[in-house]
């Protein structure tokens, strides 16, 4: 569906994720080895979460995904990225205070 040529040169990025891409724990790893490991996942992880929210914005300002005839959305459950879970849910066809409402004048 989308079909958007282009490389933008984000400094070593492809290098990193490479790098992770082969990361294993060791067996004779210890506790505390394993522990900073996962912690430094864990800050690589917001890192990448925080850039990806920073080009989905500028994605969406510069009307990339509108130009190949889709949506953001689309793109990015294209790229590989899961749809949040708001959009995977059936709609709510009542608020919470109208459930309660209703939960009560039915007794």
């Amino acid at each position: 569906m989308f079909d958007y040529l282009g490389h933008m040169n984000i400094g070593g990025v492809h290098s990193v994720i490479d790098s992770l891409a082969v990361v294993t724990v060791g067996e004779n790893a210890t506790g505390r080895e394993v522990f900073d490991a996962t912690a430094s996942l864990v800050k690589a992880r917001n890192v990448v979460d925080h850039q990806l929210a920073a080009h989905v914005r500028a994605m969406e300002r510069l009307g990339v995904a509108k130009r190949s005839g889709g949506t953001t959305r689309q793109l990015l459950i294209e790229m590989g990225l899961a749809a949040p879970a708001r959009h995977r849910s059936p709609p709510r066809t009542l608020s919470c205070q109208a459930s309660i409402r209703a939960a009560a004048s039915r007794t």
